[in-house]
C-alpha cells in the first residue's frame, strides 16, 4: 500500500494540487459509514482531503487514496458529474450517478496501476445492501424519502458493476422495495453510457434517461464546466 499511496500521490499531485488533513467525528460530511471525504478549498485554489482521524494507519491510507482516486477520474475520464440543488429530490439522486461511476472506474484503476485495494469500501457497500441502509441510516420501504431509496438502488447498480454482485442476485436483494429495484433495473438499462471515453452529451442523455425512467422530469443543464460538472437548474417531479 505505501508504495502505491506514494506514486499514486504523485500521479495526482501533477494534475492538481491539494492536501490531506485529518478530522474528528461530526466534520461536516465524515461519519464511520464516510471517514473521507474530498472538499474544494477555495480560497487555497485547491482540493482538500479529510480523513477521520479514528481510523488505523492501514484504513486512514486506504481512505486516502479512494479520494485521490477520485481525483484521477475527475481529471482524466471526462466522465460527467450533475450538480444542482440538495431541495430537489431529482437532482439529488442525478448527483450520486457521476460518485457512482467514479467508483466503477477508480476502484479497479488503483488496483491494477497502484496495487491499492478499496475493501473498506467495497465491504460497506455490501453491509449497506444486507442492512438496507444508506449514509448509515436505515431504510424502510413507503416511510423512508422516496430519492434517499432511488439511491440506494444505486449501491446495488455500483456493486454489480464492480463484479460483487450479479445483476440477476442485485435485483433480486433490491425487491424488497419498489423504488430501490426501479432504480437499480432503469440504471442497468442507461447508465452504461456513462463512463470514461464517451462524450459529454451522450452521458447527459443516459442520465436524463434514468431520471426519467424513475419519475422525475428532465433537468435543464445551464453549462458544463471544465471539470466535465453539469450545472443543472431543476430535476423534478
Amino acid at each position: 500500500m505505501n508504495e502505491g499511496l506514494e506514486r499514486l500521490r504523485i500521479v495526482v499531485s501533477q494534475l492538481t494540487k491539494y492536501r490531506v488533513e485529518t478530522v474528528p467525528l461530526g466534520t461536516e460530511g465524515i461519519t464511520f459509514a464516510s471517514p473521507a471525504r474530498l472538499v474544494p478549498d477555495r480560497i487555497a485554489k485547491e482540493w482538500l482531503i479529510r480523513v477521520l482521524d479514528e481510523l488505523l494507519a492501514q484504513d486512514a491510507s486506504e481512505a486516502e487514496a479512494h479520494e485521490l482516486g477520485h481525483l484521477l477520474a475527475l481529471y482524466q475520464t471526462g466522465i460527467i458529474q450533475v450538480l444542482g440543488y440538495e431541495s430537489d429530490e431529482g437532482a439529488r439522486v442525478a448527483m450520486k450517478i457521476g460518485n457512482v461511476v467514479q467508483h466503477i472506474y477508480l476502484v479497479p484503476k488503483l488496483n491494477a496501476d497502484f496495487g491499492i485495494q478499496n475493501k473498506s469500501h467495497v465491504d460497506r457497500l455490501l453491509e449497506a445492501v444486507e442492512l438496507k441502509s444508506e449514509g448509515g441510516e436505515i431504510l424502510v420501504d413507503g416511510v423512508s424519502p422516496q430519492w434517499m431509496l432511488q439511491i440506494h438502488g444505486l449501491t446495488y447498480y455500483e456493486l454489480v458493476k464492480l463484479q460483487h454482485l450479479t445483476e440477476e442476485q442485485a435485483i433480486e436483494k433490491a425487491s424488497w422495495s419498489i423504488d430501490v429495484k426501479a432504480s437499480l433495473q432503469a440504471a442497468i438499462a442507461e447508465l452504461g453510457a456513462v463512463k470514461e471515453g464517451v462524450e459529454g452529451n451522450v452521458q447527459l442523455s443516459a442520465i436524463q434517461r434514468y431520471i426519467v425512467e424513475i419519475g422525475y422530469k428532465p433537468f435543464e443543464v445551464e453549462r458544463v464546466d471544465d471539470d466535465c460538472r453539469a450545472l443543472t437548474s431543476s430535476a423534478t417531479h
